[in-house]
């Protein structure tokens, strides 16, 4: 293990964790979720999502929230689900319309999703866009609630359109 670089003993670790708590999320509002070992973005995520410890600020601003009657969980830039599938299986939201520019991505989101049951209504998109997002049925963003991760491009995506459509 001396010879590995830093990202190389994340990534390590990250599925000794992993495999040491059979793939299943054990703390946080997402316990007992189960996370397929394929991975389009977060393989070195893994084991901290297992442990709960993905992300708590996030996490935390979710439960939050969705507790305050969120009916669609809004997800732009999904990487592998484990939003998206989280806020289905936990019961925080009845359903869930994410963005993925990755086909695996897009493969990875359904197949996490099934493998935990298929909760909820789930609607997966490929890039978000200033009329994808705007196209979204008004009764669905009157009640939601919206995570933006599309590593800056959200500059790009947010115009007064889309703003006027999720206000």
């Amino acid at each position: 293990w001396r010879q590995e670089t830093v990202s190389e003993r994340q990534n390590r670790v990250s599925l000794e964790e992993y495999d040491a708590l059979g793939g299943t999320v054990r703390y946080g509002p997402f316990e007992g979720m189960q996370l397929s070992r394929t991975t389009w973005w977060g393989g070195s995520d893994l084991g901290a999502q297992c442990l709960g410890l993905y992300e708590p600020e996030i996490s935390e601003a979710l439960v939050s929230l969705a507790e305050s009657g969120s009916g669609t969980f809004i997800d732009v830039g999904a990487a592998d689900g484990f939003y998206t599938t989280g806020m289905l299986f936990s019961g925080l939201a009845r359903r869930a319309i994410c963005y993925e520019l990755s086909d695996f991505g897009r493969a990875a989101i359904e197949e996490n999703w099934r493998h935990n049951g298929a909760p909820g209504k789930l609607e997966i998109n490929g890039e978000a866009s200033e009329s994808s997002i705007g196209s979204l049925d008004p009764a669905d963003l009157a009640n939601s609630l919206v995570l933006v991760d599309i590593e800056g491009a959200e500059f790009c995506i947010f115009t007064e359109t889309v703003f006027a459509a999720l206000k």
